[in-house]
């Protein structure tokens, strides 16, 4: 936790958003700074959540906004 009060993982003290990843500059498999894993979705929206599904032949990847006062889950990729 910064001085800011900015939350950073490998960032040390210039994270400069509430939370920030550090980029390991690299291309090498193993070093992204941020995966997730596929599962299910859940059983109801919740506000901000990020979904990511894949059933071995197709991925998709959803956030949760609040649209017209509904909860709706809207496919990224």
């Amino acid at each position: 936790i910064g001085t800011n009060g900015h939350v950073g993982i490998g960032a040390g003290y210039t994270n400069t958003a509430w939370f920030h990843i550090k980029n390991v500059g690299t291309a090498t498999a193993g070093t992204a700074p941020m995966k997730l894993t596929a599962g299910t979705l859940n059983t109801t929206p919740e506000l901000g959540a990020i979904e990511f599904t894949d059933d071995g032949s197709d991925g998709h990847l959803y956030i949760t906004l609040n649209v017209a006062s509904v909860l709706t889950r809207k496919l990224i990729v």
